[in-house]
């Protein structure tokens, strides 16, 4: 017996947790304090894993106007569904789903907390592929993700509170390459973790039980967006439809999207964790991953980032508000070139604006944007604060503007950093140290540091009376680079240029100034002679501000500078380390001037444009005046674009003599006693002020394209409040308003398309005189000839409608358009851009030195399908050998202009051979586009055919 009730009887450890297990299943599964306060209206739901159609719970019409209700496990919409007052308590990981073709609509539910969790993490409200949220005026709180939205979910949220969510609007990733394509109207929206226990940024509930990912207890994001393409704001609504995200994590987080962010305003985001790198999303307002991101009139402050893009495109990031951050706008591995305009960025400790290691060579464009460091009371302890940074972006062949920036910073810093950059310019711009946070470290106005074929154009250095060690212009290692019109004031130091800036091909009309130096040369610099360039010393104390560095006293005594009101007592300026060598006359009085900058100076920006009238200066002084592109054979020159000018100076800087048996060269250029070049120059830009809009054109479509995008918003809006008003008797008002828009919409365009005919009718009444000035000029070398060929059939096709070349006109073409550009002229490469109407083709300069270019035929490669026409003159008939393609398969042949007017269509079905007989209309000749497509109308195949025959 005692074996046997020993057998029977579990000892009271195994009871206990017997006991614990029990009690820890019926926990999970009642939730008790989701209650109702006792008094419940419903439950919505068993609290079971399998979903349960909500019919089942609620009034059969679907409508909810008060009370309270429990919601357990997981809820579907099979009926549609209005809310408009009451509470919903939220049990662990509850969820309502809103399939296709259902509705969830909630308005004004804020009673006692609105949507809410009892105690623990619900789910959230879960939109999938063709559903429809609308959600207005409400309170949700407690989810993992309030509002979650995937496929083609519609979503409208307007004026609503979430707080304490995990994350507020979520976009799942696809997981593939797959796209969302979520419709989401989303403004004056309140995303907020206020404080719990005095800590911002709290999480109310632990999350439920297999919560993943898991949420720390923190608050994550306002919006996480992936793989989608989404706007966030309203540019029409503008300030009064802000969304705000405050006390969480991140502000928008998007991921392989994309966005248009507007009038967000996100503050006081919480870096729980270590993001020094400022790529991760802790305290960053918007970051994009792998993302293209346009952003406007966004409003970030108290945070580690304002914007952030990681991989990403930065697309238009422009009118934003950001301060009291670590860095303003960040753009790190950027996949194209960022556009960042008139942005404002106040009180940055670290960046102001960091544009850095592009995984493509880059070109950006940084204008009109206002860095200002800390507001002097705020500490910078361990920040070498720099407004603009630019790193590692830029190639010869296209470079980056960085212009018209403001740019205030302490003597912690630097105004501009260029590192490892390749032709960017720096222009217009202004650098202040006038923040008094710091004002006795080192500190430099535009600093360029192993970079090369720059421009430093017209920036003025400032710096206030407190300020000490202060150098305006630093270079080090940057060879090629251009400094003209440049101002200085208050400085240490005006240039310091350091290690290998040999060839600086041009210092002009710089105003040159410093306590201590002028110009500073270290070892290995060069600036070049400074004959008649123009610059302004200018101070007080010429024994001082016109100190020069260590060596290349020979460049240096051979120059001359303009000095303004010298007095005898202080000339001639001190010369450092010692002036033994160089003598009283070591400096001497320039003819010039300090003037504005012109082309005289080598550097005016319209100059550095490509070619236009010049005056030619003496081959001879090619040495000192590259820059300028100036050059001779003869009485007359040839004016080159800036890369050229570059190109050919590489050739002679090792043989200065070779221009006169350099065929490179000489092909430049007319051993002529005279020449056109001026003529030609004169149809180019005749033809390009012909193509140019008009200022009164061009402000009508400024307008037009501006009140587009406005009555766009505005039918979005009158959409949302349709349906917002579905129920209710005002709706017709709303359909009235958007039919409205809709005839302002098309009024829009009508005129739109009238602008458009008559800049057409505009070009071409103005063409023929042109042609007429192009006959008349006499070619006088093969260049010249090319010229005028090139420019008569380009204005002869220019806005005809079915325009082709005749056989002849193609005979003309190919025979500019096959000739070495070398010898023939930079004209050649237009040539063969007309002749692609003609055919595809392709040009082979590799051994054009000394015999005419190569002409292949260039095949569609694009897929397996090749189509081969052979036509029938006699009969107006082509017949199709098809080479890929099965020859039971149905399919259709459309043959497209070139502006994509259908002309032909035939359907053929389960052809008997791979040959296929097509007859053509008699009015089909000119070149066109032979569309194959499948019998899903998917395109097969796409290839030129041309008709030639009897006009």
């Amino acid at each position: 017996m005692s074996n046997l009730n020993s057998r029977k009887r579990p000892s009271s450890l195994s009871l206990l947790v017997f006991i614990l297990l029990i009690s820890m299943v019926k926990l999970t599964d009642l939730n008790a304090s989701c209650t109702c306060g006792g008094s419940p209206t419903g439950t919505i739901g068993d609290g079971s894993n399998m979903p349960k159609a909500i019919s089942g719970y609620v009034p059969g019409n679907g409508i909810i106007t008060s009370g309270c209700y429990i919601v357990k496990g997981f809820v579907y919409l099979d009926i549609n569904i209005l809310i408009t007052g009451g509470r919903f308590e939220m049990e662990a990981g509850a969820e309502i789903r809103v399939p296709s073709g259902k509705k969830l609509t909630i308005r004004n539910v804020t009673d006692n907390g609105g949507i809410y969790g009892c105690d623990a993490l619900w789910r959230g409200l879960n939109i999938t592929t063709g559903g429809t949220l609308e959600m207005n005026g409400t309170i949700i709180q407690d989810a993992q993700y309030a509002v979650k939205a995937s496929g083609t979910a519609n979503i409208m949220i307007n004026n609503n509170t979430f707080l304490h969510n995990y994350i507020g609007v979520y976009i799942p990733t696809t997981g593939t390459n797959a796209i969302h394509n979520v419709r989401l109207n989303a403004f004056s929206n309140t995303f907020d973790a206020p404080a719990i226990g005095g800590i911002y940024g709290l999480l109310r509930f632990s999350g439920y039980s297999g919560i993943s990912p898991s949420t720390n207890s923190r608050a994550f994001a306002g919006f996480e967006i992936n793989n989608a393409n989404i706007q966030i704001g309203s540019l029409v609504a503008g300030y009064f439809g802000t969304n705000t995200v405050q006390h969480m994590r991140v502000g928008v987080y998007a991921k392989n999207s994309t966005i248009q962010c507007d009038y967000l305003t996100a503050s006081n985001l919480i870096p729980y964790y270590s993001n020094r790198d400022y790529t991760g999303p802790d305290g960053i307002g918007i970051l994009a991953f792998n993302t293209t991101l346009v952003a406007s009139h966004n409003t970030i402050s108290n945070c580690l980032g304002g914007i952030t893009g990681n991989g990403s495109w930065l697309k238009d990031i422009y009118d934003n508000e950001i301060y009291s951050i670590d860095v303003g706008i960040l753009d790190r591995g950027a996949f194209n070139s960022p556009t960042i305009i008139n942005n404002s960025i106040q009180y940055f400790r670290n960046r102001g604006i960091e544009i850095s290691k592009a995984n493509s060579l880059i070109y950006p464009m940084i204008s009109t944007n206002s860095p200002i460091s800390t507001n002097g009371t705020s500490p910078t302890t361990n920040y070498n604060s720099v407004g603009i940074k630019l790193n590692l972006v830029g190639n010869r062949s296209i470079g980056g503007v960085l212009e018209y920036n403001d740019i205030h910073i302490h003597s912690n810093g630097t105004g501009i950093h260029n590192n490892a950059v390749t032709n960017i310019g720096s222009g217009f711009n202004d650098v202040r140290f006038d923040d008094l946070s710091q004002t006795a470290t080192l500190g430099i106005g535009i600093l360029h540091t192993d970079s090369k074929d720059c421009f430093v154009i017209d920036n003025s250095v400032i710096v206030e009376d407190e300020f000490e060690n202060i150098t305006c212009f630093y270079s080090e290692v940057t060879p090629n680079t251009i400094y003209c019109c440049n101002g200085v004031s208050g400085a240490t130091n005006g240039y310091v240029f350091s290690g290998n800036c040999r060839r600086l091909n041009c210092f002009s009309h710089n105003v040159i100034d410093g306590e201590e130096t002028g110009v500073y040369l270290d070892y290995s610099s060069v600036i070049g002679k400074q004959f008649d360039r123009g610059n302004n010393w200018n101070d007080d104390n010429y024994s001082l501000a016109s100190a020069i560095g260590l060596t290349n006293a020979i460049i240096l005594y051979e120059s001359k500078f303009y000095i303004e009101s010298c007095d005898q007592p202080l000339w001639p300026p001190t010369i450092l380390p010692t002036q033994a060598d160089c003598g009283p006359g070591w400096f001497t009085l320039s003819d010039g001037e300090s003037e504005d900058c012109n082309e005289d100076s080598g550097c005016d920006p319209i100059f550095l444009s490509p070619d236009h009238d010049v005056s030619f200066a003496p081959l001879d002084s090619a040495d000192i005046l590259v820059s300028r592109g100036q050059f001779k054979s003869g009485e007359f020159g040839f004016s080159l674009d800036y890369e050229s000018r570059k190109s050919l100076f590489e050739r002679m800087w090792f043989d200065p003599s070779s221009h006169s048996q350099n065929a490179y060269i000489d092909s430049f250029y007319s051993a002529s006693s005279s020449s056109t070049i001026a003529d030609f120059n004169n149809i180019a830009r005749k033809i390009d002020t012909l193509l140019q809009y008009s200022n009164i054109e061009l402000d009508t479509i400024e307008s037009i394209v501006s009140k587009l995008a406005i009555t766009r918003d505005t039918m979005r809006i009158l959409d949302s409040l349709f349906y917002l008003s579905a129920n209710l008797t005002d709706s017709t008002q709303y359909i009235t308003l958007r039919d409205t828009s809709m005839g302002l919409l098309d009024s829009l365009t009508l005129y739109y398309q009238q602008v458009l005919r008559d800049y057409k009718t505009r070009v071409l009444s103005g063409k023929s005189a042109l042609i007429y000035l192009n006959s008349i000029i006499t070619p006088i070398n093969k260049i010249d000839s090319n010229e005028q060929i090139v420019n008569d059939l380009y204005l002869t096709q220019l806005m005809e409608d079915d325009f082709h070349y005749d056989s002849m006109q193609g005979v003309l073409l190919l025979s500019v358009a096959k000739q070495c550009p070398r010898e023939g002229g930079s004209i050649i490469y237009k040539a063969r851009i007309l002749y692609q109407i003609v055919k595809d083709t392709l040009f082979d300069d590799s051994s054009c030195k000394l015999a005419p270019t190569v002409v292949r035929s260039n095949k569609d490669k694009t897929n397996n399908i090749e189509i081969i026409y052979s036509p029938n003159p006699a009969h107006n008939s082509i017949t199709l050998e098809l080479i890929d393609l099965k020859q039971n398969e149905e399919f259709s042949i459309a043959i497209l202009d070139l502006n994509g007017r259908d002309k032909f269509t035939q359907k053929i079905t389960n052809p008997k051979s791979r040959n296929v007989t097509l007859t053509i209309p008699d009015n089909l000749y000119g070149i066109y586009i032979a569309t194959i497509k499948g019998k899903d109308d998917e395109i097969l195949h796409k290839q030129k055919l041309v008709f030639v025959g009897n006009r």
